[in-house]
């Protein structure tokens, strides 16, 4: 939502979500508002306000998952939770580290507490800045895929972590994020290629 340029009008955010819903009837569509904090647009709207924004979508039925940062005030987290299990979507409590990849007990911690805090999918983005940190992450995600109750996303970010975007699913992410006009984070390969490589991987796997 951070790069639509009508955000600040509710019928034009309305407006936008059916048409989305209406192009892509059979696919599963994330609400996401990145904020700046954690490598988002500036927008001039407050958490409260951007909630209002999910609440008029979500209530539409224009949408199946909400994205909402596990950094945001406790009663917005809690506001975004709520509409969540009163509109019949998911929860992706989600979690963006952009200056680099913290410890494997620091990512566990925050996988857990977004589980704890009722999410229904925890996702972690890092910056690796040497193949180590990237290792760390992967570990992360086997450690979490295989101790916590819900499905983790999670991905190194830039140019040194891009392969987990595409075979992260083998350590246990349960989603991944291509770009279609242009990247919304550091990484991200074009949709159509990655939809490819994906597929080459999978049928590679197989036994």
């Amino acid at each position: 939502m951070d790069f639509f340029d009508g955000l600040n009008d509710p019928a034009r955010c309305l407006e936008a979500a059916r048409l989305i819903r209406t192009q892509a009837p059979e696919q599963a569509i994330i609400l996401t508002r990145r904020s700046q904090r954690e490598g988002g647009e500036a927008i001039t709207l407050n958490e409260h306000e951007v909630l209002e924004r999910y609440h008029l979508i979500a209530r539409a039925g224009l949408v199946d998952v909400l994205d909402w940062e596990l950094s945001s005030p406790g009663d917005c987290f809690a506001g975004a939770r709520a509409l969540a299990h009163q509109t019949g979507t998911l929860l992706l409590a989600s979690c963006h580290d952009f200056s680099g990849t913290p410890p494997l007990e620091a990512m566990m911690a925050r996988l857990t507490e977004a589980a704890m805090r009722g999410a229904d999918l925890a996702k972690l983005a890092v910056m690796p800045h040497s193949r180590q940190d990237v290792l760390t992450l992967l570990q992360a995600t086997l450690n979490a895929d295989e101790t916590l109750d819900i499905p983790v996303v999670t991905m190194a970010m830039g140019a040194l972590g891009a392969g987990t975007r595409a075979y992260g699913w083998q350590y246990g992410s349960a989603l991944t994020f291509g770009a279609g006009l242009r990247a919304s984070a550091p990484g991200q390969p074009p949709l159509e290629k990655l939809a490819r490589l994906l597929d080459d991987l999978r049928h590679t796997s197989a036994p």
